[in-house]
């Protein structure tokens, strides 16, 4: 690190005067950073007086400068067709988000050079990796059959899994909870696990439940992995249903007792989001598309049986906890609770008009949906005891788009800084920006990112820790955050606040640095499952 006169005084980008929080998990200090072709060259302590700027330079006082966040959970590859302009990833970017890793939850895109080629040519403002979608894999073989893989299946599902590590992914990511992941088995995909494993990948996973069985769903995805002998993340990690809060302290237990590693992430939300099949039982949704109609019009009391069953199990009395996010047929539906729309269609909120509204929505293609459904208590002690990576678990989102998505899409990041960090003090500043940059990093084996340090790229957000948050709601979800002036993706500005005195609003630029990061080669992990950092520098 430099002191007084240093080697080079000119650069492209001077951020002097911030306190700068490395990454490390070290105490912060009052220093500032110069930039030279879009790679941190110098790192000092004090004002640097003598570093001159050819582009830009940015007096930081009084605000912090951190490494750019890593999004360890989004779904930003979803809807990506090959036609149209950059790809505009605003609503991470203003969180101070510079790089994403896709293909969560078992979902990806079916060819990862394909994926690549695509970001290449269409440009963006932030980078992106991608994990390999084990339910996109099974498709891609044995459709959505609920049938295990025969001997040939199986071949070419791992074939398939090669050829994806060999592009660039990072990994193999699962859905369990979703077709056809659902209907996976613990010996398919611990061989898909297998090829992970030895190009030196990880494991992200969905579980199969989150709410009554969660403890065998984790035992599952803990199992299957450390067989495969790769580390496993278990994605945005919660206890669902209030009949299944007090079940924490044997999750803590199984996950800390796992015999190989295993790591989390979170989105500091009280409410999940996704569709309604997760509600759905695994006879229906194993059938076929005219099957699944023909008991939708014939079989509606035993499959509003299984739905009740299921809610019970995790302590829900109705359906009054579900509220739609999007759904296309009936926009004026948007924000509402399933036990409102009942009340709408029938005058009626028992726990059948419920289901019977529920079911509407299915036999017309189904709704995104937002749950409060989540133990409140568990998602701040997962934040104290595991000290979790932080993922969005969201698409791009514009703001004017339509619909009511989940407020983490504007602004998961801000709020656990604001929140969880500075209100509720869960974890240090220091540690809780390691969370967001080293450690996913040296999880994913991502180089050259997650510090500030000579010869790292210079992805790089400055913020207020007094004022920064998410202000997004469930009913207003797409406000932009506060409190993050500037953002940079290898040294230019994505995220601009050009004078925090005359101006209050930070302005997403026109800029394009982003670009596709891949997995290089097998990579070397240490005890904990991590790749050291000495590998992933220069």
């Amino acid at each position: 690190m430099a002191r007084g006169p240093f080697a080079r005084r000119i650069y492209d980008v001077v951020i002097d005067n911030a306190m700068i929080v490395d990454g490390t998990g070290a105490p912060g200090f009052r220093g500032g950073v110069g930039i030279n072709k879009g790679r941190i060259t110098a790192v000092w302590r004090g004002r640097g007086w003598m570093a001159r700027a050819r582009v830009r330079r940015v007096n930081a006082r009084s605000l912090t400068l951190a490494p750019g966040f890593i999004d360890t959970h989004s779904h930003a590859d979803m809807y990506l067709g090959d036609e149209g302009g950059p790809i505009r990833a605003d609503n991470f970017v203003a969180q101070g988000v510079t790089t994403l890793i896709v293909g969560n939850c078992g979902r990806s895109h079916e060819d990862i050079a394909h994926l690549r080629r695509l970001v290449a040519r269409r440009q963006t403002n932030i980078n992106i990796a991608t994990l390999a979608g084990l339910n996109t894999i099974r498709r891609s073989v044995l459709g959505d059959s609920p049938a295990p893989p025969n001997r040939q299946q199986l071949l070419s599902m791992t074939t398939a899994a090669r050829r994806a590590m060999s592009a660039g992914a990072l990994g193999i990511s699962s859905g369990f909870e979703y077709v056809p992941g659902r209907f996976a088995t613990a010996g398919e995909v611990t061989a898909l696990l297998r090829v992970a494993s030895r190009y030196g990948g990880v494991h992200a996973s969905h579980v199969r439940n989150e709410g009554h069985a969660v403890l065998s769903s984790v035992g599952d995805a803990i199992r299957m992995s450390s067989t495969a002998r790769v580390p496993l993340l278990l994605s945005h990690l919660k206890i669902t249903g209030r009949a299944n809060c007090g079940k924490f302290a044997e999750l803590r237990q199984l996950i800390r007792a796992a015999p190989y590693a295993v790591y989390v992430d979170q989105y500091p939300y009280a409410a999940s989001s996704t569709d309604l099949g997760i509600y759905l039982p695994d006879w229906f949704v194993a059938e076929r598309p005219e099957r699944r109609l023909a008991i939708l019009r014939n079989e509606r009391l035993r499959l509003k049986t299984a739905i009740a069953a299921h809610l019970h199990r995790d302590g829900f009395s109705d359906l009054s906890f579900a509220r739609i996010a999007s759904f296309m047929p009936q926009p004026e539906w948007n924000g509402r609770t399933l036990r409102d729309i009942a009340l709408r269609r029938s005058g009626d909120a028992s726990l059948n008009s419920q289901l019977e509204a529920m079911l509407h929505l299915v036999e017309r293609g189904g709704a995104q949906m937002i749950y409060h459904n989540l133990c409140p208590d568990v998602v701040e002690r997962i934040q104290r005891e595991f000290h979790p990576m932080i993922g969005t678990d969201s698409a791009i989102r514009s703001e004017g788009g339509r619909g009511l998505p989940h407020p983490r899409g504007w602004g998961a990041f801000p709020k656990f800084l604001g929140y969880a960090v500075r209100e509720r003090r869960v974890t240090a500043l220091p540690e809780a920006v390691r969370q967001m940059t080293d450690v996913p990093a040296r999880f994913f084996g991502i180089r050259n990112r997650g510090r500030i340090a000579p010869g790292y790229v210079a992805d790089l957000v400055v913020f207020d820790p007094r004022t920064i948050g998410g202000p997004a709601s469930y009913l207003r979800p797409l406000l932009r955050p506060t409190g993050i002036y500037y953002v940079l993706v290898a040294g230019e500005f994505v995220v601009d606040q050009r004078s925090a005195i005359t101006s209050s609003r930070t302005d997403v630029t026109d800029a394009t640095p982003g670009y596709f990061i891949a997995r290089n080669s097998t990579l070397r992990r240490d005890k904990s499952g991590l790749v050291p950092s000495t590998l992933l520098a220069h």
